[in-house]
């Protein structure tokens, strides 16, 4: 029932996550709800959680004319909006009051939490808000809309996932520092913040960190964890550079202390209401941190549950020394690779940063190479099925974001062409997604689609906008091996 809380085990009191209504937490809760214990005895910290269920917003359907739960709201061009203009009962209200009032004069992040998503596949929001009633009760229903856009459905459907969502509400993790530009300026952040692997197809296990709150981390060319000592000093960051548009060149150069496939943003921080990237004078105090702990703490989950973990973490400064925060934290599968690349004849396009392992074959392969291309895409998608997607990495990780799943969601391998945007890094989560739905992923060179747009030409069929090369092509995919190689087949 709405605002009774249900206690799911007695140990939850001391994980304090708190469950408020009936029905499904979500992958993501569910995950946390299980393994704090283990974290926390590790020597990791949590924050403490309040998480809606499924059921919770059932009155809210009803009330706003929407459906009775999450499986029977129907899914029109007007849900979403429909969500988000939508209002809490009176009880619903004053219950939102009293979490929000719960944590105190600290900002919160409102965290989607769907069925079969604990990973997080960017598929839904996370929302970043002041402790203000009027914010979170506006982020709960933007996060809850998230659930209802025609994206989120496609990806349900593929990725065979129940219907059914929790909402996570947790403080922001992080410290008050000023900006050293603007010194009236405070912001909240973390001193770093990242994710990792405890294992992986591919290699050992690894973590990418950035300084601040992490953005577009998404990478398999993380630092690798290792036994040893391990200092702020020995990581090499990237940066996110606000030349980047310009000179492109310059800013992989070694000279500028930018190694080319870790460019990030970095330097993300919370300030009344929005992220945004800042000089921030508090490097100088963690740069000596001994992070190692972190490193051999956390491959030690996967030998207590037996499973490789996915996990994201934040770092804070305590009493001069590093303080590890478990933000969210996944089992994944492990992948058998068995695939050889020896008799394979020469190749129209060779990939690597590479999502699947096997071999997909298909009839076409498709180019959205333009902005103007994505709503042909998307018209297109709608009729066929199980062809190969060639598009620029601005339309789906610049500043603003193009191409969502509903665009692609028919496709069977997505190969996103290197301008420099991200250099080697697809968009945050995006590999996730794309495991879940058995999609194919690599990036190759803008040089290599020139080359290969005049290979093709000769089976080109143009559209409605949408470039089209009709054939029999062969698609064989290695993470292990990190290569991703297409054949035309004759």
């Amino acid at each position: 029932m709405a605002g009774e809380i249900q206690l799911s085990n007695e140990n939850q009191k001391d994980i304090e996550i708190e469950i408020i209504g009936d029905g499904s937490i979500g992958a993501k809760a569910k995950e946390l709800l299980e393994k704090t214990h283990l974290l926390r005895e590790l020597g990791f910290s949590t924050p403490r959680r309040v998480v809606l269920a499924s059921g919770f917003f059932n009155e809210f359907f009803l009330r706003n004319n929407l459906g009775i739960d999450f499986a029977n709201v129907d899914i029109t061009d007007s849900t979403t909006q429909r969500v988000i203009r939508g209002s809490f009962s009176k009880e619903q209200f004053e219950l939102i009051k009293t979490i929000s009032e719960s944590f105190g004069d600290v900002p919160l992040v409102v965290r989607s939490s769907a069925e079969g998503d604990s990973r997080g596949t960017g598929t839904y929001n996370t929302v970043f808000v002041d402790n203000d009633l009027g914010e979170v009760n506006k982020a709960i229903r933007k996060v809850l809309s998230s659930y209802f856009t025609k994206s989120a459905k496609a990806f349900r459907k593929d990725a065979n996932t129940p219907e059914g969502m929790g909402i996570i509400i947790e403080p922001l993790i992080g410290e008050k520092i000023e900006d050293s530009l603007v010194p009236e300026y405070e912001y909240i952040t973390p001193a770093f913040s990242g994710y990792g692997y405890t294992s992986t197809a591919r290699e050992g296990p690894y973590i990418t960190i950035v300084r601040g709150l992490g953005g577009a981390v998404d990478s398999r060319d993380g630092i690798k964890i290792t036994p040893l000592t391990l200092g702020i000093n020995d990581v090499n960051f990237g940066y996110y550079l606000d030349q980047m548009w310009i000179d492109k060149e310059k800013r992989f150069s070694e000279d500028n202390g930018i190694h080319y496939g870790k460019i990030f943003e970095v330097n993300k921080a919370f300030r009344k209401g929005h992220l945004a990237k800042t000089q921030i004078d508090f490097l100088t105090a963690t740069d000596n941190f001994d992070i190692s702990h972190l490193f051999s703490s956390i491959i030690k989950i996967e030998e207590q549950l037996g499973k490789p973990q996915y996990f994201e973490f934040a770092i804070t400064s305590e009493d001069g020394q590093p303080k590890c925060w478990i933000t969210q934290i996944a089992d994944i599968d492990i992948k058998v690779d068995t695939i050889d690349f020896s008799e394979s004849k020469t190749p129209l396009i060779n990939a690597d940063s590479v999502t699947g392992t096997g071999i997909i074959e298909s009839n076409c392969i498709v180019t959205c190479i333009t902005l103007a291309q994505v709503k042909a895409l998307e018209e297109y998608n709608k009729t066929h099925f199980g062809y190969i997607l060639i598009y620029r990495d601005e339309l789906i990780s610049g500043e603003v974001r193009d191409l969502y799943y509903q665009h692609y969601s028919n496709s069977s391998v997505l190969l996103e062409v290197s301008t420099g945007i991200h250099a080697n890094n697809p968009i945050s989560h995006l590999s996730g997604q794309l495991d879940m739905t058995n999609k194919f992923f690599g990036i190759f060179s803008s040089d290599e689609l020139f080359e290969l747009e005049n290979l093709l030409k000769p089976i080109v069929n143009k559209t409605n906008g949408i470039e089209e090369y009709n054939g029999k092509f062969k698609v064989i995919s290695s993470e292990r091996q990190n290569r991703l190689i297409v054949c035309k087949v004759d």
